[in-house]
């Protein structure tokens, strides 16, 4: 560990010992927004060909996650009529179901429930 680490860890300490938090800082101090950025839109996708074809774009738009399909793919409308009946299981509790309405505990849901060699879901880069 350098100095330099060393000295900002202690900075980040309370009068108690407790670090306050390790998230990087950006230039004007505030804590970084990576992460809530990252998670914003999910993707699941088809890997059958050899560049994977997105069925189903989910967005989140003001804490609800709207999922959006391919037109051009006919399993589209049965994955997404399945994710608003079905939901998805929660990771955190197996007996709990997470839908759309969970807004981004539904995205990180989805991440981890497909994940199979035929689908599978991913982070989607928002262009919006």
């Amino acid at each position: 560990m350098c100095w330099k680490s060393i000295k900002n860890f202690f900075k980040n300490m309370n009068e108690r010992g407790r670090v306050l938090d390790f998230r990087p800082k950006k230039e004007n101090g505030d804590p970084s927004p990576e992460k809530k950025e990252e998670s914003k839109a999910v993707e699941i996708v088809r890997f059958d060909s050899p560049e994977s074809i997105v069925l189903v774009r989910c967005v989140l738009r003001g804490g609800i996650v709207n999922l959006e399909k391919n037109e051009k793919e006919e399993g589209s409308q049965n994955i997404i009529d399945d994710l608003e009946k079905n939901g998805v299981p929660d990771p955190t509790d197996p007996f709990k179901k997470l839908f759309p309405k969970d807004g981004e505990r539904f995205l990180q849901a989805l991440l981890s429930h497909y994940r199979t060699v035929y689908l599978g879901a991913r982070r989607a880069h928002q262009n919006n």
